[in-house]
């Protein structure tokens, strides 16, 4: 099967079926996703947290050296010396394993909601440590996605409540998770602006899977009967929503432009909460709709700030 060829920085795809390609690769993206947590709370009942984080990187990581070897490439599976590779790791094996942690914990429609804020951490990072410039739309944008996240906490409980439960709890890791990620994208854009290997998923999986093992050996124990069904299901975690996900990610952005792809994404929410709901009979309240709209639209005018601004720098060339 070929791929269309990746497009130059700034050049916008005119070419209607590559065009359309790049559409259904991160529709596809967003559809394997959606499932991610309805997959992990299916198979919580029966490993531990850190052993479906794990299993879940070094399935992928398989997955990915396997697809580059049957490509005829010569699979990379160390970072060497880019210690950016290690950081992305380092980030990417902590947000699985407090990603499915705080899962254990609370809904899945909530963890999907409230894991999007990872870009917010994103931006905050890249102010921090690569000085990059925060507007006033990308602080507004900020201000009304946190006031989603505070939302689907509360979810109309009395806070007392709120604060005894144990989603709550499951929803600070879920957060914590989001941080994680934001340093493993950072990871990423330091790799990239140092001249680094920038398709170095690979070795950071591998990272990862380094990371996780010792977590996963010393709390590994059985929750309940593993059937076929839930290996399938857990395959399905890694493989499909690790290693393809990302794949197909990285196809859509050949060909479509960033703010596209990541407007996009952001809707992912709404994919779990409908497949949280006929799946795992979830309840969708009013708040966990109206905290995921509020996230949605912050991180959306996050996104048109970036959107802006490129336009603004293209028009001054």
């Amino acid at each position: 099967m070929s791929f269309p060829a990746q497009k130059a920085a700034g050049e916008p795809c005119t070419h209607s079926r590559a065009y359309l390609f790049g559409l259904a690769c991160v529709l596809t993206t967003v559809a394997i996703w959606s499932f991610v947590p309805i997959w992990a709370k299916l198979v919580l009942v029966a490993l531990d947290p850190f052993t479906i984080a794990s299993v879940r990187l070094s399935l992928a990581a398989m997955t990915v050296v396997l697809w580059q070897v049957v490509r005829g490439g010569q699979p990379r599976l160390w970072p060497g010396r880019e210690w950016e590779l290690y950081l992305s790791g380092l980030g990417l094996a902590g947000s699985y394993l407090l990603f499915t942690l705080g899962l254990d914990r609370t809904t899945a429609s909530a963890s999907q909601v409230l894991i999007q804020v990872e870009s917010l951490f994103l931006v905050l990072l890249g102010a921090l440590v690569l000085r990059e410039r925060v507007g006033v739309l990308k602080w507004l944008g900020s201000g009304v996605a946190l006031a989603g996240v505070v939302v689907v906490a509360w979810d109309g409980r009395p806070w007392a409540e709120v604060f005894r439960s144990e989603a709550f709890g499951g929803n600070l890791l879920i957060l914590l998770a989001a941080g994680c990620w934001s340093v493993y994208a950072l990871g990423q854009k330091l790799a990239v602006g140092r001249g680094g290997v920038s398709e170095g998923l690979a070795p950071i999986l591998i990272v990862a899977t380094v990371v996780s093992a010792p977590f996963a050996i010393a709390a590994f124990h059985p929750t309940g009967p593993f059937t076929l069904r839930l290996g399938g299901y857990l395959v399905a975690l890694s493989v499909l929503g690790t290693a393809g996900g990302y794949g197909f990610l990285a196809r859509g952005l050949q060909v479509l432009e960033a703010s596209t792809v990541g407007m996009m994404i952001v809707m992912l929410p709404l994919g779990t909460i409908m497949a949280a709901h006929f799946c795992l009979g979830e309840v969708v309240t009013l708040w966990l709709g109206l905290g995921a709209v509020c996230i949605i639209g912050g991180i959306g005018l996050v996104l048109l700030s970036d959107r802006r601004r490129i336009l603004a720098a293209t028009l001054l060339e």
